[in-house]
Parts: structure tokens; C-alpha cells; sequence
């Protein structure tokens, strides 16, 4: 039998989840599912000679490099791919060791296109509500109803986020229909205001923008309205205040009732 590929690295949550008394998860990262799926396996490194071997990797990258890009007066994307080509070349020729067994073992990968970009794609699971819904990335995501989805109240549906194209709802391989709701979405009592017919003007019958009535017109109605109130107030007043039994007639009694006959 022959053994299965393997991917060396470090210790790194990336790789691997660090934390065994994790409460969810699948007890798998991310890149670990998809590794797993390729069949491939995952070997974290645990002496410092092989840790040495990455963090030797990431000083040529984070020194070496960057060096080498400055003298070269690179400072965009476009360059930089045009030059790393001869920088590697230059860099294994210095520091290259030659692999005591020159063959070619890595393995072709017999996978659709399809199933790879599946593979590869983020993959989380959510439970399903009585109501048809799941919270995904700060949105709640509604089955649309249907013999299949009315049977998914409480089960568990694996979300597949592409990178390229909309995420997808599966169940056993069935993609369903859904509609999105962001929880982002916030309506302003405000805005309602705004976007309320405004009131029709008393003057002319016309809303606020086409009301041709001008400032003075409006004051002296205003001041109408105040000198129309005020008896009705200043009666109020009067009527509270004598509501006791054997009350006498005040000194602000007078006032009140001198400025209802004005």
C-alpha cells in the first residue's frame, strides 16, 4: 500500500487547532478539511531543526527580499512578479542542496475542477431554525420554502462561501434556494420622516415646497393662532385654581384675569 502525500509545516492554527478542549468546531481547520479531502496529511513539525527550516524560509522573504527589491528600485505588484523569477534562480543556485532521490514523486491529483473549487472553498456548518433560518457572516440567511427545506427545521446545512461567486446552502449535496436579510440593514425614524408627504400648508393647500405664501404672511398667521389659544389657556388656569373651596382671590388671580379681557 502506498503511503499517502504529506504537508509539512508548523505548529500554526492555519494547520492545525491548537486548542483541544475546543467547545465547537469539527476539531479540523479550515485548511485541514481540505487537505483531508485531497487525501494528504498534515505533519506538524516538532524539533527546532525543522522549525528552523520555516523560520529560515521567512527571513529570506522578510529580509533577503525586500532588500533585493529596494536595489532594484521595485516598488509595485507588477515588478516585483517580474523580478522574483531571477531572484529564485540566483537563490537556489547559491544556497540549493541536491535531494539524494532526483525523481518526481508527487502525485497527479485525479479531481474535477468542480469538486476542487468545492474543496477549496470556506465550508461551515449552521443549524437550522424553526423558522427556516441561519446566521452566516453577520446575515440571516431564509430558506425559501419547499418540500426539501420544510424537512431541515433543526438539522445542521454545510454553507459553502466561494470567493469567486455567491455562497451556497447544501444539504447532502442539494443546493437550496434562499433569500439574505443583513443584519447591517438599519432604517432611521428619521429617514421615514423625510420620506413622508409633508403636510399640506393651511394657507394655500399646497405642500411646503410648492406653498408660495411668504415669511410675513406666516408670522402674522402664527401670532393669530397664539392670540386664539391664549383665552382658552388663561381659563384653564383660572378654572384649576378656583377648584378649591373658600379660596381667596389672589394678587396673580387679577393679573389672569385682567389679561382675559385684553
Amino acid at each position: 500500500m502506498a503511503a499517502l502525500p504529506a504537508f509539512y509545516s508548523d505548529k500554526h492554527t492555519v494547520f492545525r487547532v491548537n486548542r483541544p478542549d475546543a467547545k465547537g468546531g469539527s476539531g479540523m481547520t479550515q485548511f485541514g478539511h481540505a487537505l483531508a479531502e485531497l487525501n494528504i496529511e498534515i505533519l506538524c513539525a516538532n524539533s527546532s531543526q525543522a522549525k528552523g527550516r520555516v523560520e529560515r524560509a521567512n527571513r529570506t522573504l522578510q529580509d533577503r527580499l525586500v532588500k533585493d527589491l529596494r536595489l532594484a528600485s521595485i516598488c509595485d505588484m507588477a515588478a516585483g512578479n517580474v523580478f522574483l523569477p531571477t531572484f529564485l534562480e540566483h537563490f537556489n543556485e547559491r544556497f540549493a542542496v541536491p535531494a539524494q532521490k532526483p525523481e518526481n514523486l508527487h502525485r497527479s491529483l485525479h479531481v474535477k475542477a468542480s469538486q476542487l473549487t468545492d474543496i477549496l472553498c470556506h465550508r461551515e456548518q449552521r443549524h437550522v431554525g424553526q423558522q427556516l433560518t441561519l446566521a452566516y457572516d453577520r446575515k440571516q440567511i431564509i430558506l425559501e420554502r419547499s418540500e426539501l427545506s420544510e424537512k431541515l427545521a433543526g438539522q445542521y446545512v454545510e454553507i459553502f462561501d466561494f470567493s469567486d461567486r455567491p455562497l451556497e446552502v447544501r444539504w447532502k449535496g442539494y443546493s437550496l434556494p434562499y433569500r439574505v436579510f443583513s443584519k447591517d440593514q438599519r432604517v432611521s425614524p428619521y429617514s421615514r420622516r423625510r420620506e413622508q408627504t409633508p403636510r399640506p400648508c393651511p394657507r394655500c393647500g399646497q405642500g411646503a415646497a410648492g406653498c408660495e405664501a411668504s415669511t410675513e404672511d406666516k408670522d402674522q398667521q402664527r401670532e393669530a393662532w397664539i392670540s386664539e389659544a391664549r383665552p382658552t389657556a388663561l381659563r384653564a388656569r383660572l378654572q384649576s385654581k378656583n377648584r378649591g373651596a373658600h379660596r381667596t382671590t389672589t394678587t396673580t388671580d387679577y393679573d389672569d384675569i385682567s389679561a382675559l379681557h385684553r
